[in-house]
């Protein structure tokens, strides 16, 4: 059995090994879920450019969102339909009045948030079009 020759191994790098122990776990929004939730703590993540939430359900069950301006360690956060318009609430973008900055948009549901997700940014419900809104994206570009 033969060796590698020397210029293959000059060409080879370093394994790239990632500090997993280091990232908290992904940031999804619970699907099918009215009810009232509880921040635990901020979390700093080295992979998100966000800081990260903990909360905790009335159940008892633990998960990470994607914090938003204005949260506390302390307080609740309603997640539902027929919610009030608050820091941190998840809702339907239906329920949400024009004009209002948003953040951690699906554009499925149940894809776990995909726009306005990075620290700082928001997105702006602009208008409604029947079942459809229009979001003004960070970047100003409109999507229906």
């Amino acid at each position: 059995m033969g060796k590698r020759i020397r210029a293959q191994r000059r060409g080879s790098s370093p394994k790239n090994r990632v500090s997993s122990h280091r990232f908290p776990g992904a940031s999804r929004i619970p699907r099918g879920v009215q009810e009232v939730a509880t921040v635990v703590e901020l979390v700093h993540s080295p992979v998100h450019t966000a800081p990260l939430v903990r909360v905790k359900f009335e159940d008892g069950s633990e998960t990470h969102l994607v914090a938003t301006e204005g949260i506390a360690v302390g307080q609740e956060i309603a997640i539902g339909s027929n919610v009030k318009l608050r820091p941190g609430n998840i809702t339907e973008l239906g329920q949400i009045p024009e004009g209002t900055p948003i953040s951690n948009v699906e554009l499925r549901p149940g894809d776990g948030g995909r726009i306005a997700r990075s620290g700082g940014n928001s997105a702006i419900l602009e208008t409604r079009m029947g079942d459809k809104v229009r979001i003004r994206m960070p970047s100003g570009t409109l999507k229906d």
